[in-house]
């Protein structure tokens, strides 16, 4: 309805000037077409079904945020005002939508952190708390992932050492180790093989935060 508006404006100016009883000329009409686009957009890609949307979350919600802020600080009393409204009803339903969906970009190759950092830096400036506990969670669901997966591997290698447990057991021995001394050793293997899983697991998520972005128009099967 607005683009419509927006198509006619010449020819409600036009009626303003021939008829004085027309007193409701849509001056405003542009403003807040400009600001009710973000908008728009943003609710006919969320209502996609033939692609995968929890990425897309995120460019479009700060989009979508940046433009309330915006519109907080214009000198329109007519746009802060609306803009204000607005502000509340989108605090109350996303103010806790960044770090869930914040994650979900910083996987997709072509945003990353660098894409999280930069809105971040126009929202709340550089260094803020909010991109720090972003980068803090990042870590933290990684490292559950990680020992999830250090568990998987731990039990299947448990069995197969097992099947040398008579070895170990001759060469404490002729250690004389003692078996008490063995099993401290063991765990001292399993504890080895923690460590070395964890930093290597750990240097994926590093590696592949440090590597460059790719061409973000290039097209990406992003659960893929």
């Amino acid at each position: 309805m607005l683009s419509s508006a927006m198509y006619y404006r010449r020819a409600f100016n036009h009626l303003r000037l021939a008829y004085t009883n027309f007193t409701h000329c849509p001056g405003q009409v542009e403003k807040i077409f400009k600001f009710h686009e973000a908008f728009y957009e943003t609710t006919t890609l969320f209502s996609g079904v033939k692609y995968p949307t929890d990425n897309l979350y995120f460019p479009r919600i700060f989009t979508v945020q940046l433009t309330i802020s915006q519109a907080l600080q214009s000198s329109d009393d007519f746009m802060r005002s609306m803009a204000n409204r607005i502000f509340h009803k989108f605090d109350k339903y996303w103010k806790d939508y960044n770090i869930l969906f914040a994650i979900a970009v910083i996987v997709d190759p072509r945003f990353k952190m660098q894409f999280v950092e930069f809105c971040y830096n126009k929202l709340y400036g550089h260094g803020s708390n909010e991109l720090s506990l972003v980068r803090s969670k990042l870590v933290s669901l990684f490292e559950e992932y990680m020992h999830m997966g250090i568990a998987s591997k731990v039990s299947t290698s448990s069995a197969s050492s097992s099947s040398h447990s008579v070895i170990d057991d001759n060469a404490s021995h002729a250690l004389n180790l003692g078996s008490g001394c063995m099993d401290v050793l063991k765990e001292f293997d399993t504890f080895q093989s923690l460590e070395f899983i964890g930093r290597a697991q750990k240097s994926q998520l590093e590696l592949y935060l440090e590597e460059p972005t790719i061409d973000r128009i290039t097209k990406l099967d992003v659960l893929g």
